[in-house]
């Protein structure tokens, strides 16, 4: 898991093409890698990108998180 992430936030470098659908990915990396606090920041980044169905996905991994 430890190099998906490494990939995903390489991907997330200044000019990334598709960063709402890299931040979901990202977050349920962190998310699965027990690092919760870093799932929902990028999570909650991609629940406000304008792609209603990231929203949505995101907005759902958001839900999993522990309160």
């Amino acid at each position: 898991m430890e190099v998906s992430i490494a990939e995903f936030e390489l991907a997330l470098q200044p000019g990334a093409a598709d960063e709402a659908a890299t931040l979901y990915r990202l977050g349920i990396a962190y998310r699965l890698s027990g690092l919760q606090e870093k799932a929902r920041s990028v999570l909650t980044r991609a629940a406000a990108s304008g792609d209603p169905e990231i929203r949505r996905r995101a907005e759902q991994e958001l839900s999993k998180l522990p309160q």
